[in-house]
């Protein structure tokens, strides 16, 4: 059985003057820079064979999500779920529109003949004949027209309001009425 090759060490000499760490022995430093009397310190350890280890599987690293990121997307998602209503929203609105606009355009039709018609109603001589020959009207005979004419100028005369006081009563009687009339 083939053995794995152990990465090659390199052999630097330890300098006793040096407070530097030899990571390449470290037993010898403890031996050497220890207090404790020499039955007392550890024994070094022997070399043994290097055992078979089993093959390791290979182990999945985990991944750490940041909270702030869990929180930034689903705000994120909260902001597209808001716009796709918003979008359905205004679709909808924009369909309502083209249903009224089409409804509008039928009544405008509607309206532009009935003003035809309207119009063609107050022809006065489809009015006499329909007074003649319908109703059964005459044409009145001229001892029956009178004409009054009057020699003084027209005009009019304005009634005033009477005057009121505005005192306080009055103002209060004022605000009341136009409480009651507002809340009717």
């Amino acid at each position: 059985m083939a053995q794995p090759q152990q990465p090659r060490r390199r052999r630097t000499p330890v300098m006793p003057d040096s407070m530097a760490y030899d990571l390449s022995r470290p037993s010898q430093d403890t031996m050497r820079y220890s207090t404790a009397a020499p039955e007392l310190q550890p024994k070094p350890k022997q070399k043994t064979r290097p055992q078979a280890q089993p093959a390791l599987r290979p182990r999945f690293r985990v991944m750490a999500v940041a909270p702030t990121a869990i929180v930034l997307f689903l705000m994120a998602l909260v902001v597209w779920t808001l716009s796709l209503q918003v979008r359905t929203q205004i679709t909808q609105a924009q369909q309502e529109v083209y249903r009224l606009e089409s409804e509008l355009r039928a009544v405008e039709q509607v309206q532009d003949e009935l003003e035809i018609e309207y119009e063609s109603a107050f022809n006065f001589t489809k009015l006499e004949d329909y007074a003649v020959t319908t109703l059964g009207m005459q044409r009145p005979r001229d001892e029956q027209i009178y004409f009054l004419s009057h020699e003084s100028e027209d005009h009019a005369v304005a009634v005033l309001e009477r005057s009121r006081s505005n005192g306080f009563i009055d103002r209060l009687d004022d605000v009341l009425s136009d409480l009651l009339a507002y809340f009717r």
